[in-house]
């Protein structure tokens, strides 16, 4: 564990961002397999494809999990960031003995 907070609240902003880019880029490349997946099942016959769309499935039911704890993250990343700030002005406040 860090001993010492370094980040600054524009950075943690900048990290919320991100990680909320990424989630939701990853949720559009999940979608975006999903139709070929779609195209690809419609349009084959026999075992073999059937078995590997039932893993698809299995695989992309983990996979979808992944956008919604990146916000999570995010979310809990920025509410830590506004507390660290909460505290820091009351901090400053009280060092300024208001």
């Amino acid at each position: 564990m860090a001993n010492n907070v370094k980040a600054s609240s524009s950075q943690i902003n900048s990290v919320y961002e991100q990680l909320v880019g990424l989630a939701a880029d990853i949720k559009r490349a999940l979608n975006k397999i999903e139709e070929h997946i779609d195209d690809v099942e419609n349009g084959l016959e026999g075992q073999a494809p059937k078995d590997l769309i039932a893993k698809y499935e299995e695989i992309n039911e983990v996979l979808a999990t992944y956008p919604k704890a990146l916000n999570t993250l995010a979310e809990n990343l920025k509410k830590s960031g506004e507390i660290f700030d909460s505290i820091d002005a009351a901090a400053a406040s009280a060092a300024r003995g208001k």
